[in-house]
């Protein structure tokens, strides 16, 4: 695949489960307080991913799972198109290195599966899995009861051409606001800059608006990405719209 057939989009929905479960009280399944257990599921316009590969141009269904247990964590998540066909599956496992005050360091590895032909098209029948690997190191500072910043740092490798080989640098900041007894709003900004030798060089802009219930696990967020500077692929200006419902 021609890096000038990628549209490169970061997928902002997967901030959205910390700000729905900070704000909903008895938002986790603990069992013997040491296992806890959450889940948000979303239905989007397209699909996004912040792994560099074709976006899914048509309304999906994502759901995100997170298990914790001390200092690991398994997080996995899924991407359906409407006709059951899958997109995207990510496996993420978690190491936090480092829990001190209000810094958290953990590091993760990633074996993922990314569908082609039939995942994007619904009149293919014929679908492939491709497998892929990610490892990334991942920074979070709580500045304040509403804002926090985060460092993320990822290597991509693709091992069949359809996912790219390479690093993917984010720096991200985040507000949560109280704007009534029963709702919140939520703001996030990222500044991402991909690093593919011979494929992809780009930096992008995003940015993401959420309004949440307080009373019941429900949100609904606005995501942009905006590309600032790119090298050998051609990157729109791109939007999302996504319900999310967590359990």
């Amino acid at each position: 695949m021609k890096p000038s057939t990628f549209v490169l989009l970061f997928s902002l929905q997967f901030s959205l489960p910390g700000l729905v479960f900070s704000q909903v009280q008895n938002d986790t399944l603990s069992l013997r307080d040491s296992l806890t257990f959450n889940m948000t599921m979303s239905f989007s316009k397209i699909g996004f991913s912040p792994i560099p590969v074709p976006p899914l141009e048509y309304p999906c269904l994502s759901s995100s799972i997170s298990i914790e247990k001390g200092n690991w964590s398994y997080d996995p998540d899924f991407t359906f198109a409407l006709n059951a066909k899958p997109w995207m599956i990510n496996n993420w496992l978690h190491y936090r290195v480092l829990n001190k005050n209000k810094l958290k360091v953990t590091t993760g590895i990633n074996p993922f599966l990314y569908f082609t032909s039939g995942s994007t098209n619904p009149e293919k029948r014929a679908m492939r899995a491709n497998f892929n690997l990610s490892a990334g190191l991942f920074a979070d500072y709580k500045i304040s009861n509403h804002w926090s910043t985060n460092i993320d740092y990822r290597y991509d490798m693709g091992f069949n051409g359809e996912v790219l080989t390479g690093n993917f640098y984010c720096v991200s900041l985040s507000f949560v606001q109280n704007i009534s007894s029963s709702l919140f709003i939520g703001l996030n900004g990222h500044l991402i800059y991909f690093d593919y030798p011979g494929q992809l060089i780009g930096i992008f802009n995003t940015g993401e608006i959420i309004l949440g219930s307080k009373r019941v696990p429900a949100s609904v967020s606005f995501q942009a990405v905006q590309p600032v500077a790119c090298k050998s692929v051609t990157a729109p200006f791109i939007w999302n719209l996504s319900l999310n419902i967590s359990f």
